[in-house]
Formats: C-alpha cells, structure tokens, sequence
C-alpha cells in the first residue's frame, strides 16, 4: 500500500490509500494487470492494455470506476450505435421503472425518514446500466456490455471496464431536502448545461481520433470520465440515492 499509486493498476481504496493491482477486490481486474510468469512486473509509466480511473471522491456515497482500454477498433466509430440499440430500448423501459421508484421513495423519505432497500436498489441498478452503455458509447472499453439487471447497491463486477456503486443510506434520511430535491440540484444543471456545449465538441474529436488512430486520446478520456463521474453523483444525489450533496468536481 502507498499515499501515491506506483504503477498501472495501483487503485484507490475507500480509506484514500492506494493498493497494488493483485489486491483489487475484482478478479477480472485483478487479471487485466497481471504478469506472466518470470517476466519482470511493469514499471511506473509503462502502458498497459487498460487504465483505471477511479477519481479521487472515493468516499462520496455515488462512485463510478472506469478501467478503460488503450486501443479501440477502428470500425466501431460506424456500427457501434447500432449495436447499441437494444440496450438504448432496455435502458428507456428501466429508467422508466426507475423514476416511478423515485417518485415513491420521494414520499417515503418526506413522510418516514427512510428509504426503501428495494426501491434503492432497482434506481441504482438503472443508473448503473446507463453508465455501462454511455462507456461503451465513447470508446472506453471494446467489451460489450452485458445484458444484466442485478438490482443491488454494490456493484455485481461482471462489467470490469464500468463500475458503480451506491451506498445504501436508509434510516434518518434529510426530509427537507428531500422535499426541495429537484431544486437543489438546479446549480448543477446550468453548470453542467455549459460543460455539456463543450463535450459535444469533444466527442466529435473523439470519433475522428479512434476513425484515425484506433486510440482514445488520454486528455479526452479524462475529461470524459471525469464529468461522468460528475453527472454520476448528480444524478445519485437527485434520484434520492444520497442526501450528501454533491461536489462541483471531475475528481
């Protein structure tokens, strides 16, 4: 364990702390960075085929890992929308499902205090799915996402490339600012209106560079995941997830 990570894979545990990649809780991660036998271990700044990101707002309740891929092939620039298209449909149904679920934790928390394991766990589950397919849709990893529904706070780890996890807060929830949750969040939309203008711009450049180059530029890939992992606690924080409000940060 290390106060700075030392190399690829090194990631950052809950406690701020950052452990080597054999330590990570995800076999399949675990696996991305592993060393053949007798071959000597990567050094710091040697690539490798993937580079975890996972922000520094570790203990923010709403967390979004990404572990993107270097490499990225060139065809997907004109198929993978397509191939996107039956999980845009299962996405609309879910998210659909969710906002009923938030609507009804909406009153539980203003008239009890609590939120419902169930209903939290079903809200977490679409946020999740959206972020696996929005991955996807931006080049950061060339693995499909699968068609999963695991209703749970944690994270389930069969999608190595995009994890999200929530934690579950159910009793003394904040009533109040509960009630006026739609309004706490108006900040952070017209900030991220703005940002929002430039990352069309962004993505645009993005396609040309995989159409080109096969890769995705790192200064892209970071501003990208970083206002996913923005959008994410936002987003957490205004379906009831979370009564932590959250930061104006790409960290």
């Amino acid at each position: 364990m290390s106060e700075q990570s030392q190399g690829p894979g090194w990631w950052q545990a809950s406690d701020g702390v950052y452990y080597p990649p054999e330590s990570h809780p995800d076999e399949a991660y675990r696996a991305q960075f592993a060393t053949t036998p007798g071959s000597p271990p990567m050094a710091y700044g040697e690539t490798s085929t993937a580079i975890a990101d996972a922000g520094t707002l570790t203990t923010y309740p709403a967390r979004l890992i990404v572990n993107r891929d270097q490499n990225i092939a060139r065809w997907r620039v004109f198929a993978h929308g397509i191939m996107l298209i039956p999980h845009f449909l299962i996405a609309y149904v879910i998210g659909a499902v969710a906002n009923v679920c938030i609507l009804i934790s909406w009153f539980a928390i203003v008239f009890t205090g609590r939120m419902p394991e169930g209903l939290h766990n079903i809200i977490a589950m679409s946020v999740r799915y959206s972020h696996r397919i929005t991955g996807y849709a931006l080049f950061m990893t060339e693995q499909y996402p699968p068609f999963e529904f695991a209703a749970q706070a944690d994270d389930p780890g069969d999608y190595p490339p995009i994890r999200a996890d929530f934690d579950y807060e159910a009793e003394d929830r904040n009533r109040l600012t509960t009630f006026f949750r739609f309004f706490m969040i108006i900040p952070h939309l017209i900030v991220l209106m703005f940002i929002m203008i430039a990352a069309y711009v962004i993505v645009i450049i993005l396609w040309w560079a995989v159409l080109i180059t096969g890769r995705v530029p790192d200064g892209i890939a970071n501003f990208l995941i970083g206002l996913g992992r923005w959008a994410n606690r936002v987003n957490a924080y205004a379906s009831l997830l979370t009564d932590e409000y959250p930061p104006f940060s790409f960290d």
